[in-house]
């Protein structure tokens, strides 16, 4: 999914940013959707900041303009997305063969996805993930894939306020979406396996030596073989 704002696409890509970036393309560009969220009535201990509006921020399938991509380190991101989904460091293992394998990882599959969420993904067009298995999972994907022709990329944390500025969106961005329980921390072994399965994201990552590093998805084709 891109978010779709007056002269960039803007890749969706979670746990890079995605709820902060939502919020405030909002608030600049959706005027009739920033005063629903201003002025709706919230439970105790709850705010406008404190919820997702994905949903809300207009968005398409495929980008109709030049794509925005804010890229973040793999294994920063590969840990955030463990704890956004309630996987612990004991199925740190399991994670990654069910992203090398396409295996389910056991301890979600007595989890049940709300029948609401499951509604809303269908009717995006989005096919809900298969019971346990983290490559149907958006917060596992592979971060290069949103690129798209010439795409502008920027790193995440480092870059964001540049990011931002080129969008359009004005005012520091909200903070949204932030962890709410412990992050695992992985061994040396389990961050290299990290690292191997997301090879182009981290090529891609090391790439950005500057904000704004313009990306062609070709260059992360891997070589030709050689001639016989």
């Amino acid at each position: 999914m891109y978010f779709r704002t007056p002269n960039y696409s803007v890749a969706l890509n979670a746990k890079v940013g995605s709820s902060s970036m939502a919020r405030s393309i909002i608030k600049q560009f959706q005027p009739r959707q920033d005063w629903l969220i201003k002025t709706a009535a919230y439970p105790a201990g709850k705010s406008a900041e404190s919820r997702q509006w994905h949903w809300m921020c207009n968005s398409e399938r495929s980008p109709s303009k030049p794509v925005v991509l804010l890229v973040r380190d793999p294994v920063d991101r590969f840990v955030s997305a463990m704890q956004q989904v309630g996987l612990k460091k004991a199925d740190v293992d399991a994670a990654l063969d069910s992203l090398e394998k396409d295996t389910p990882v056991e301890s979600m599959l007595t989890r049940k996805r709300p029948a609401k969420a499951v509604a809303r993904m269908r009717r995006r067009g989005v096919k809900p993930p298969r019971g346990g298995r983290l490559r149907d999972d958006v917060h596992f994907a592979h971060q290069h894939k949103y690129a798209s022709g010439p795409t502008k990329c920027y790193r995440f944390p480092a870059h964001l306020p540049q990011a931002a500025e080129l969008v359009g969106l004005q005012g520091p961005l909200p903070k949204a979406n932030e962890a709410k329980r412990e992050k695992p921390k992985l061994t040396q072994a389990q961050e290299a396996r990290v690292r191997a399965y997301y090879a182009a994201d981290q090529a891609l990552f090391d790439a950005i030596t500057q904000a704004g590093y313009v990306h062609s998805a070709v260059a992360l084709l891997p070589p030709d073989p050689p001639e016989a």
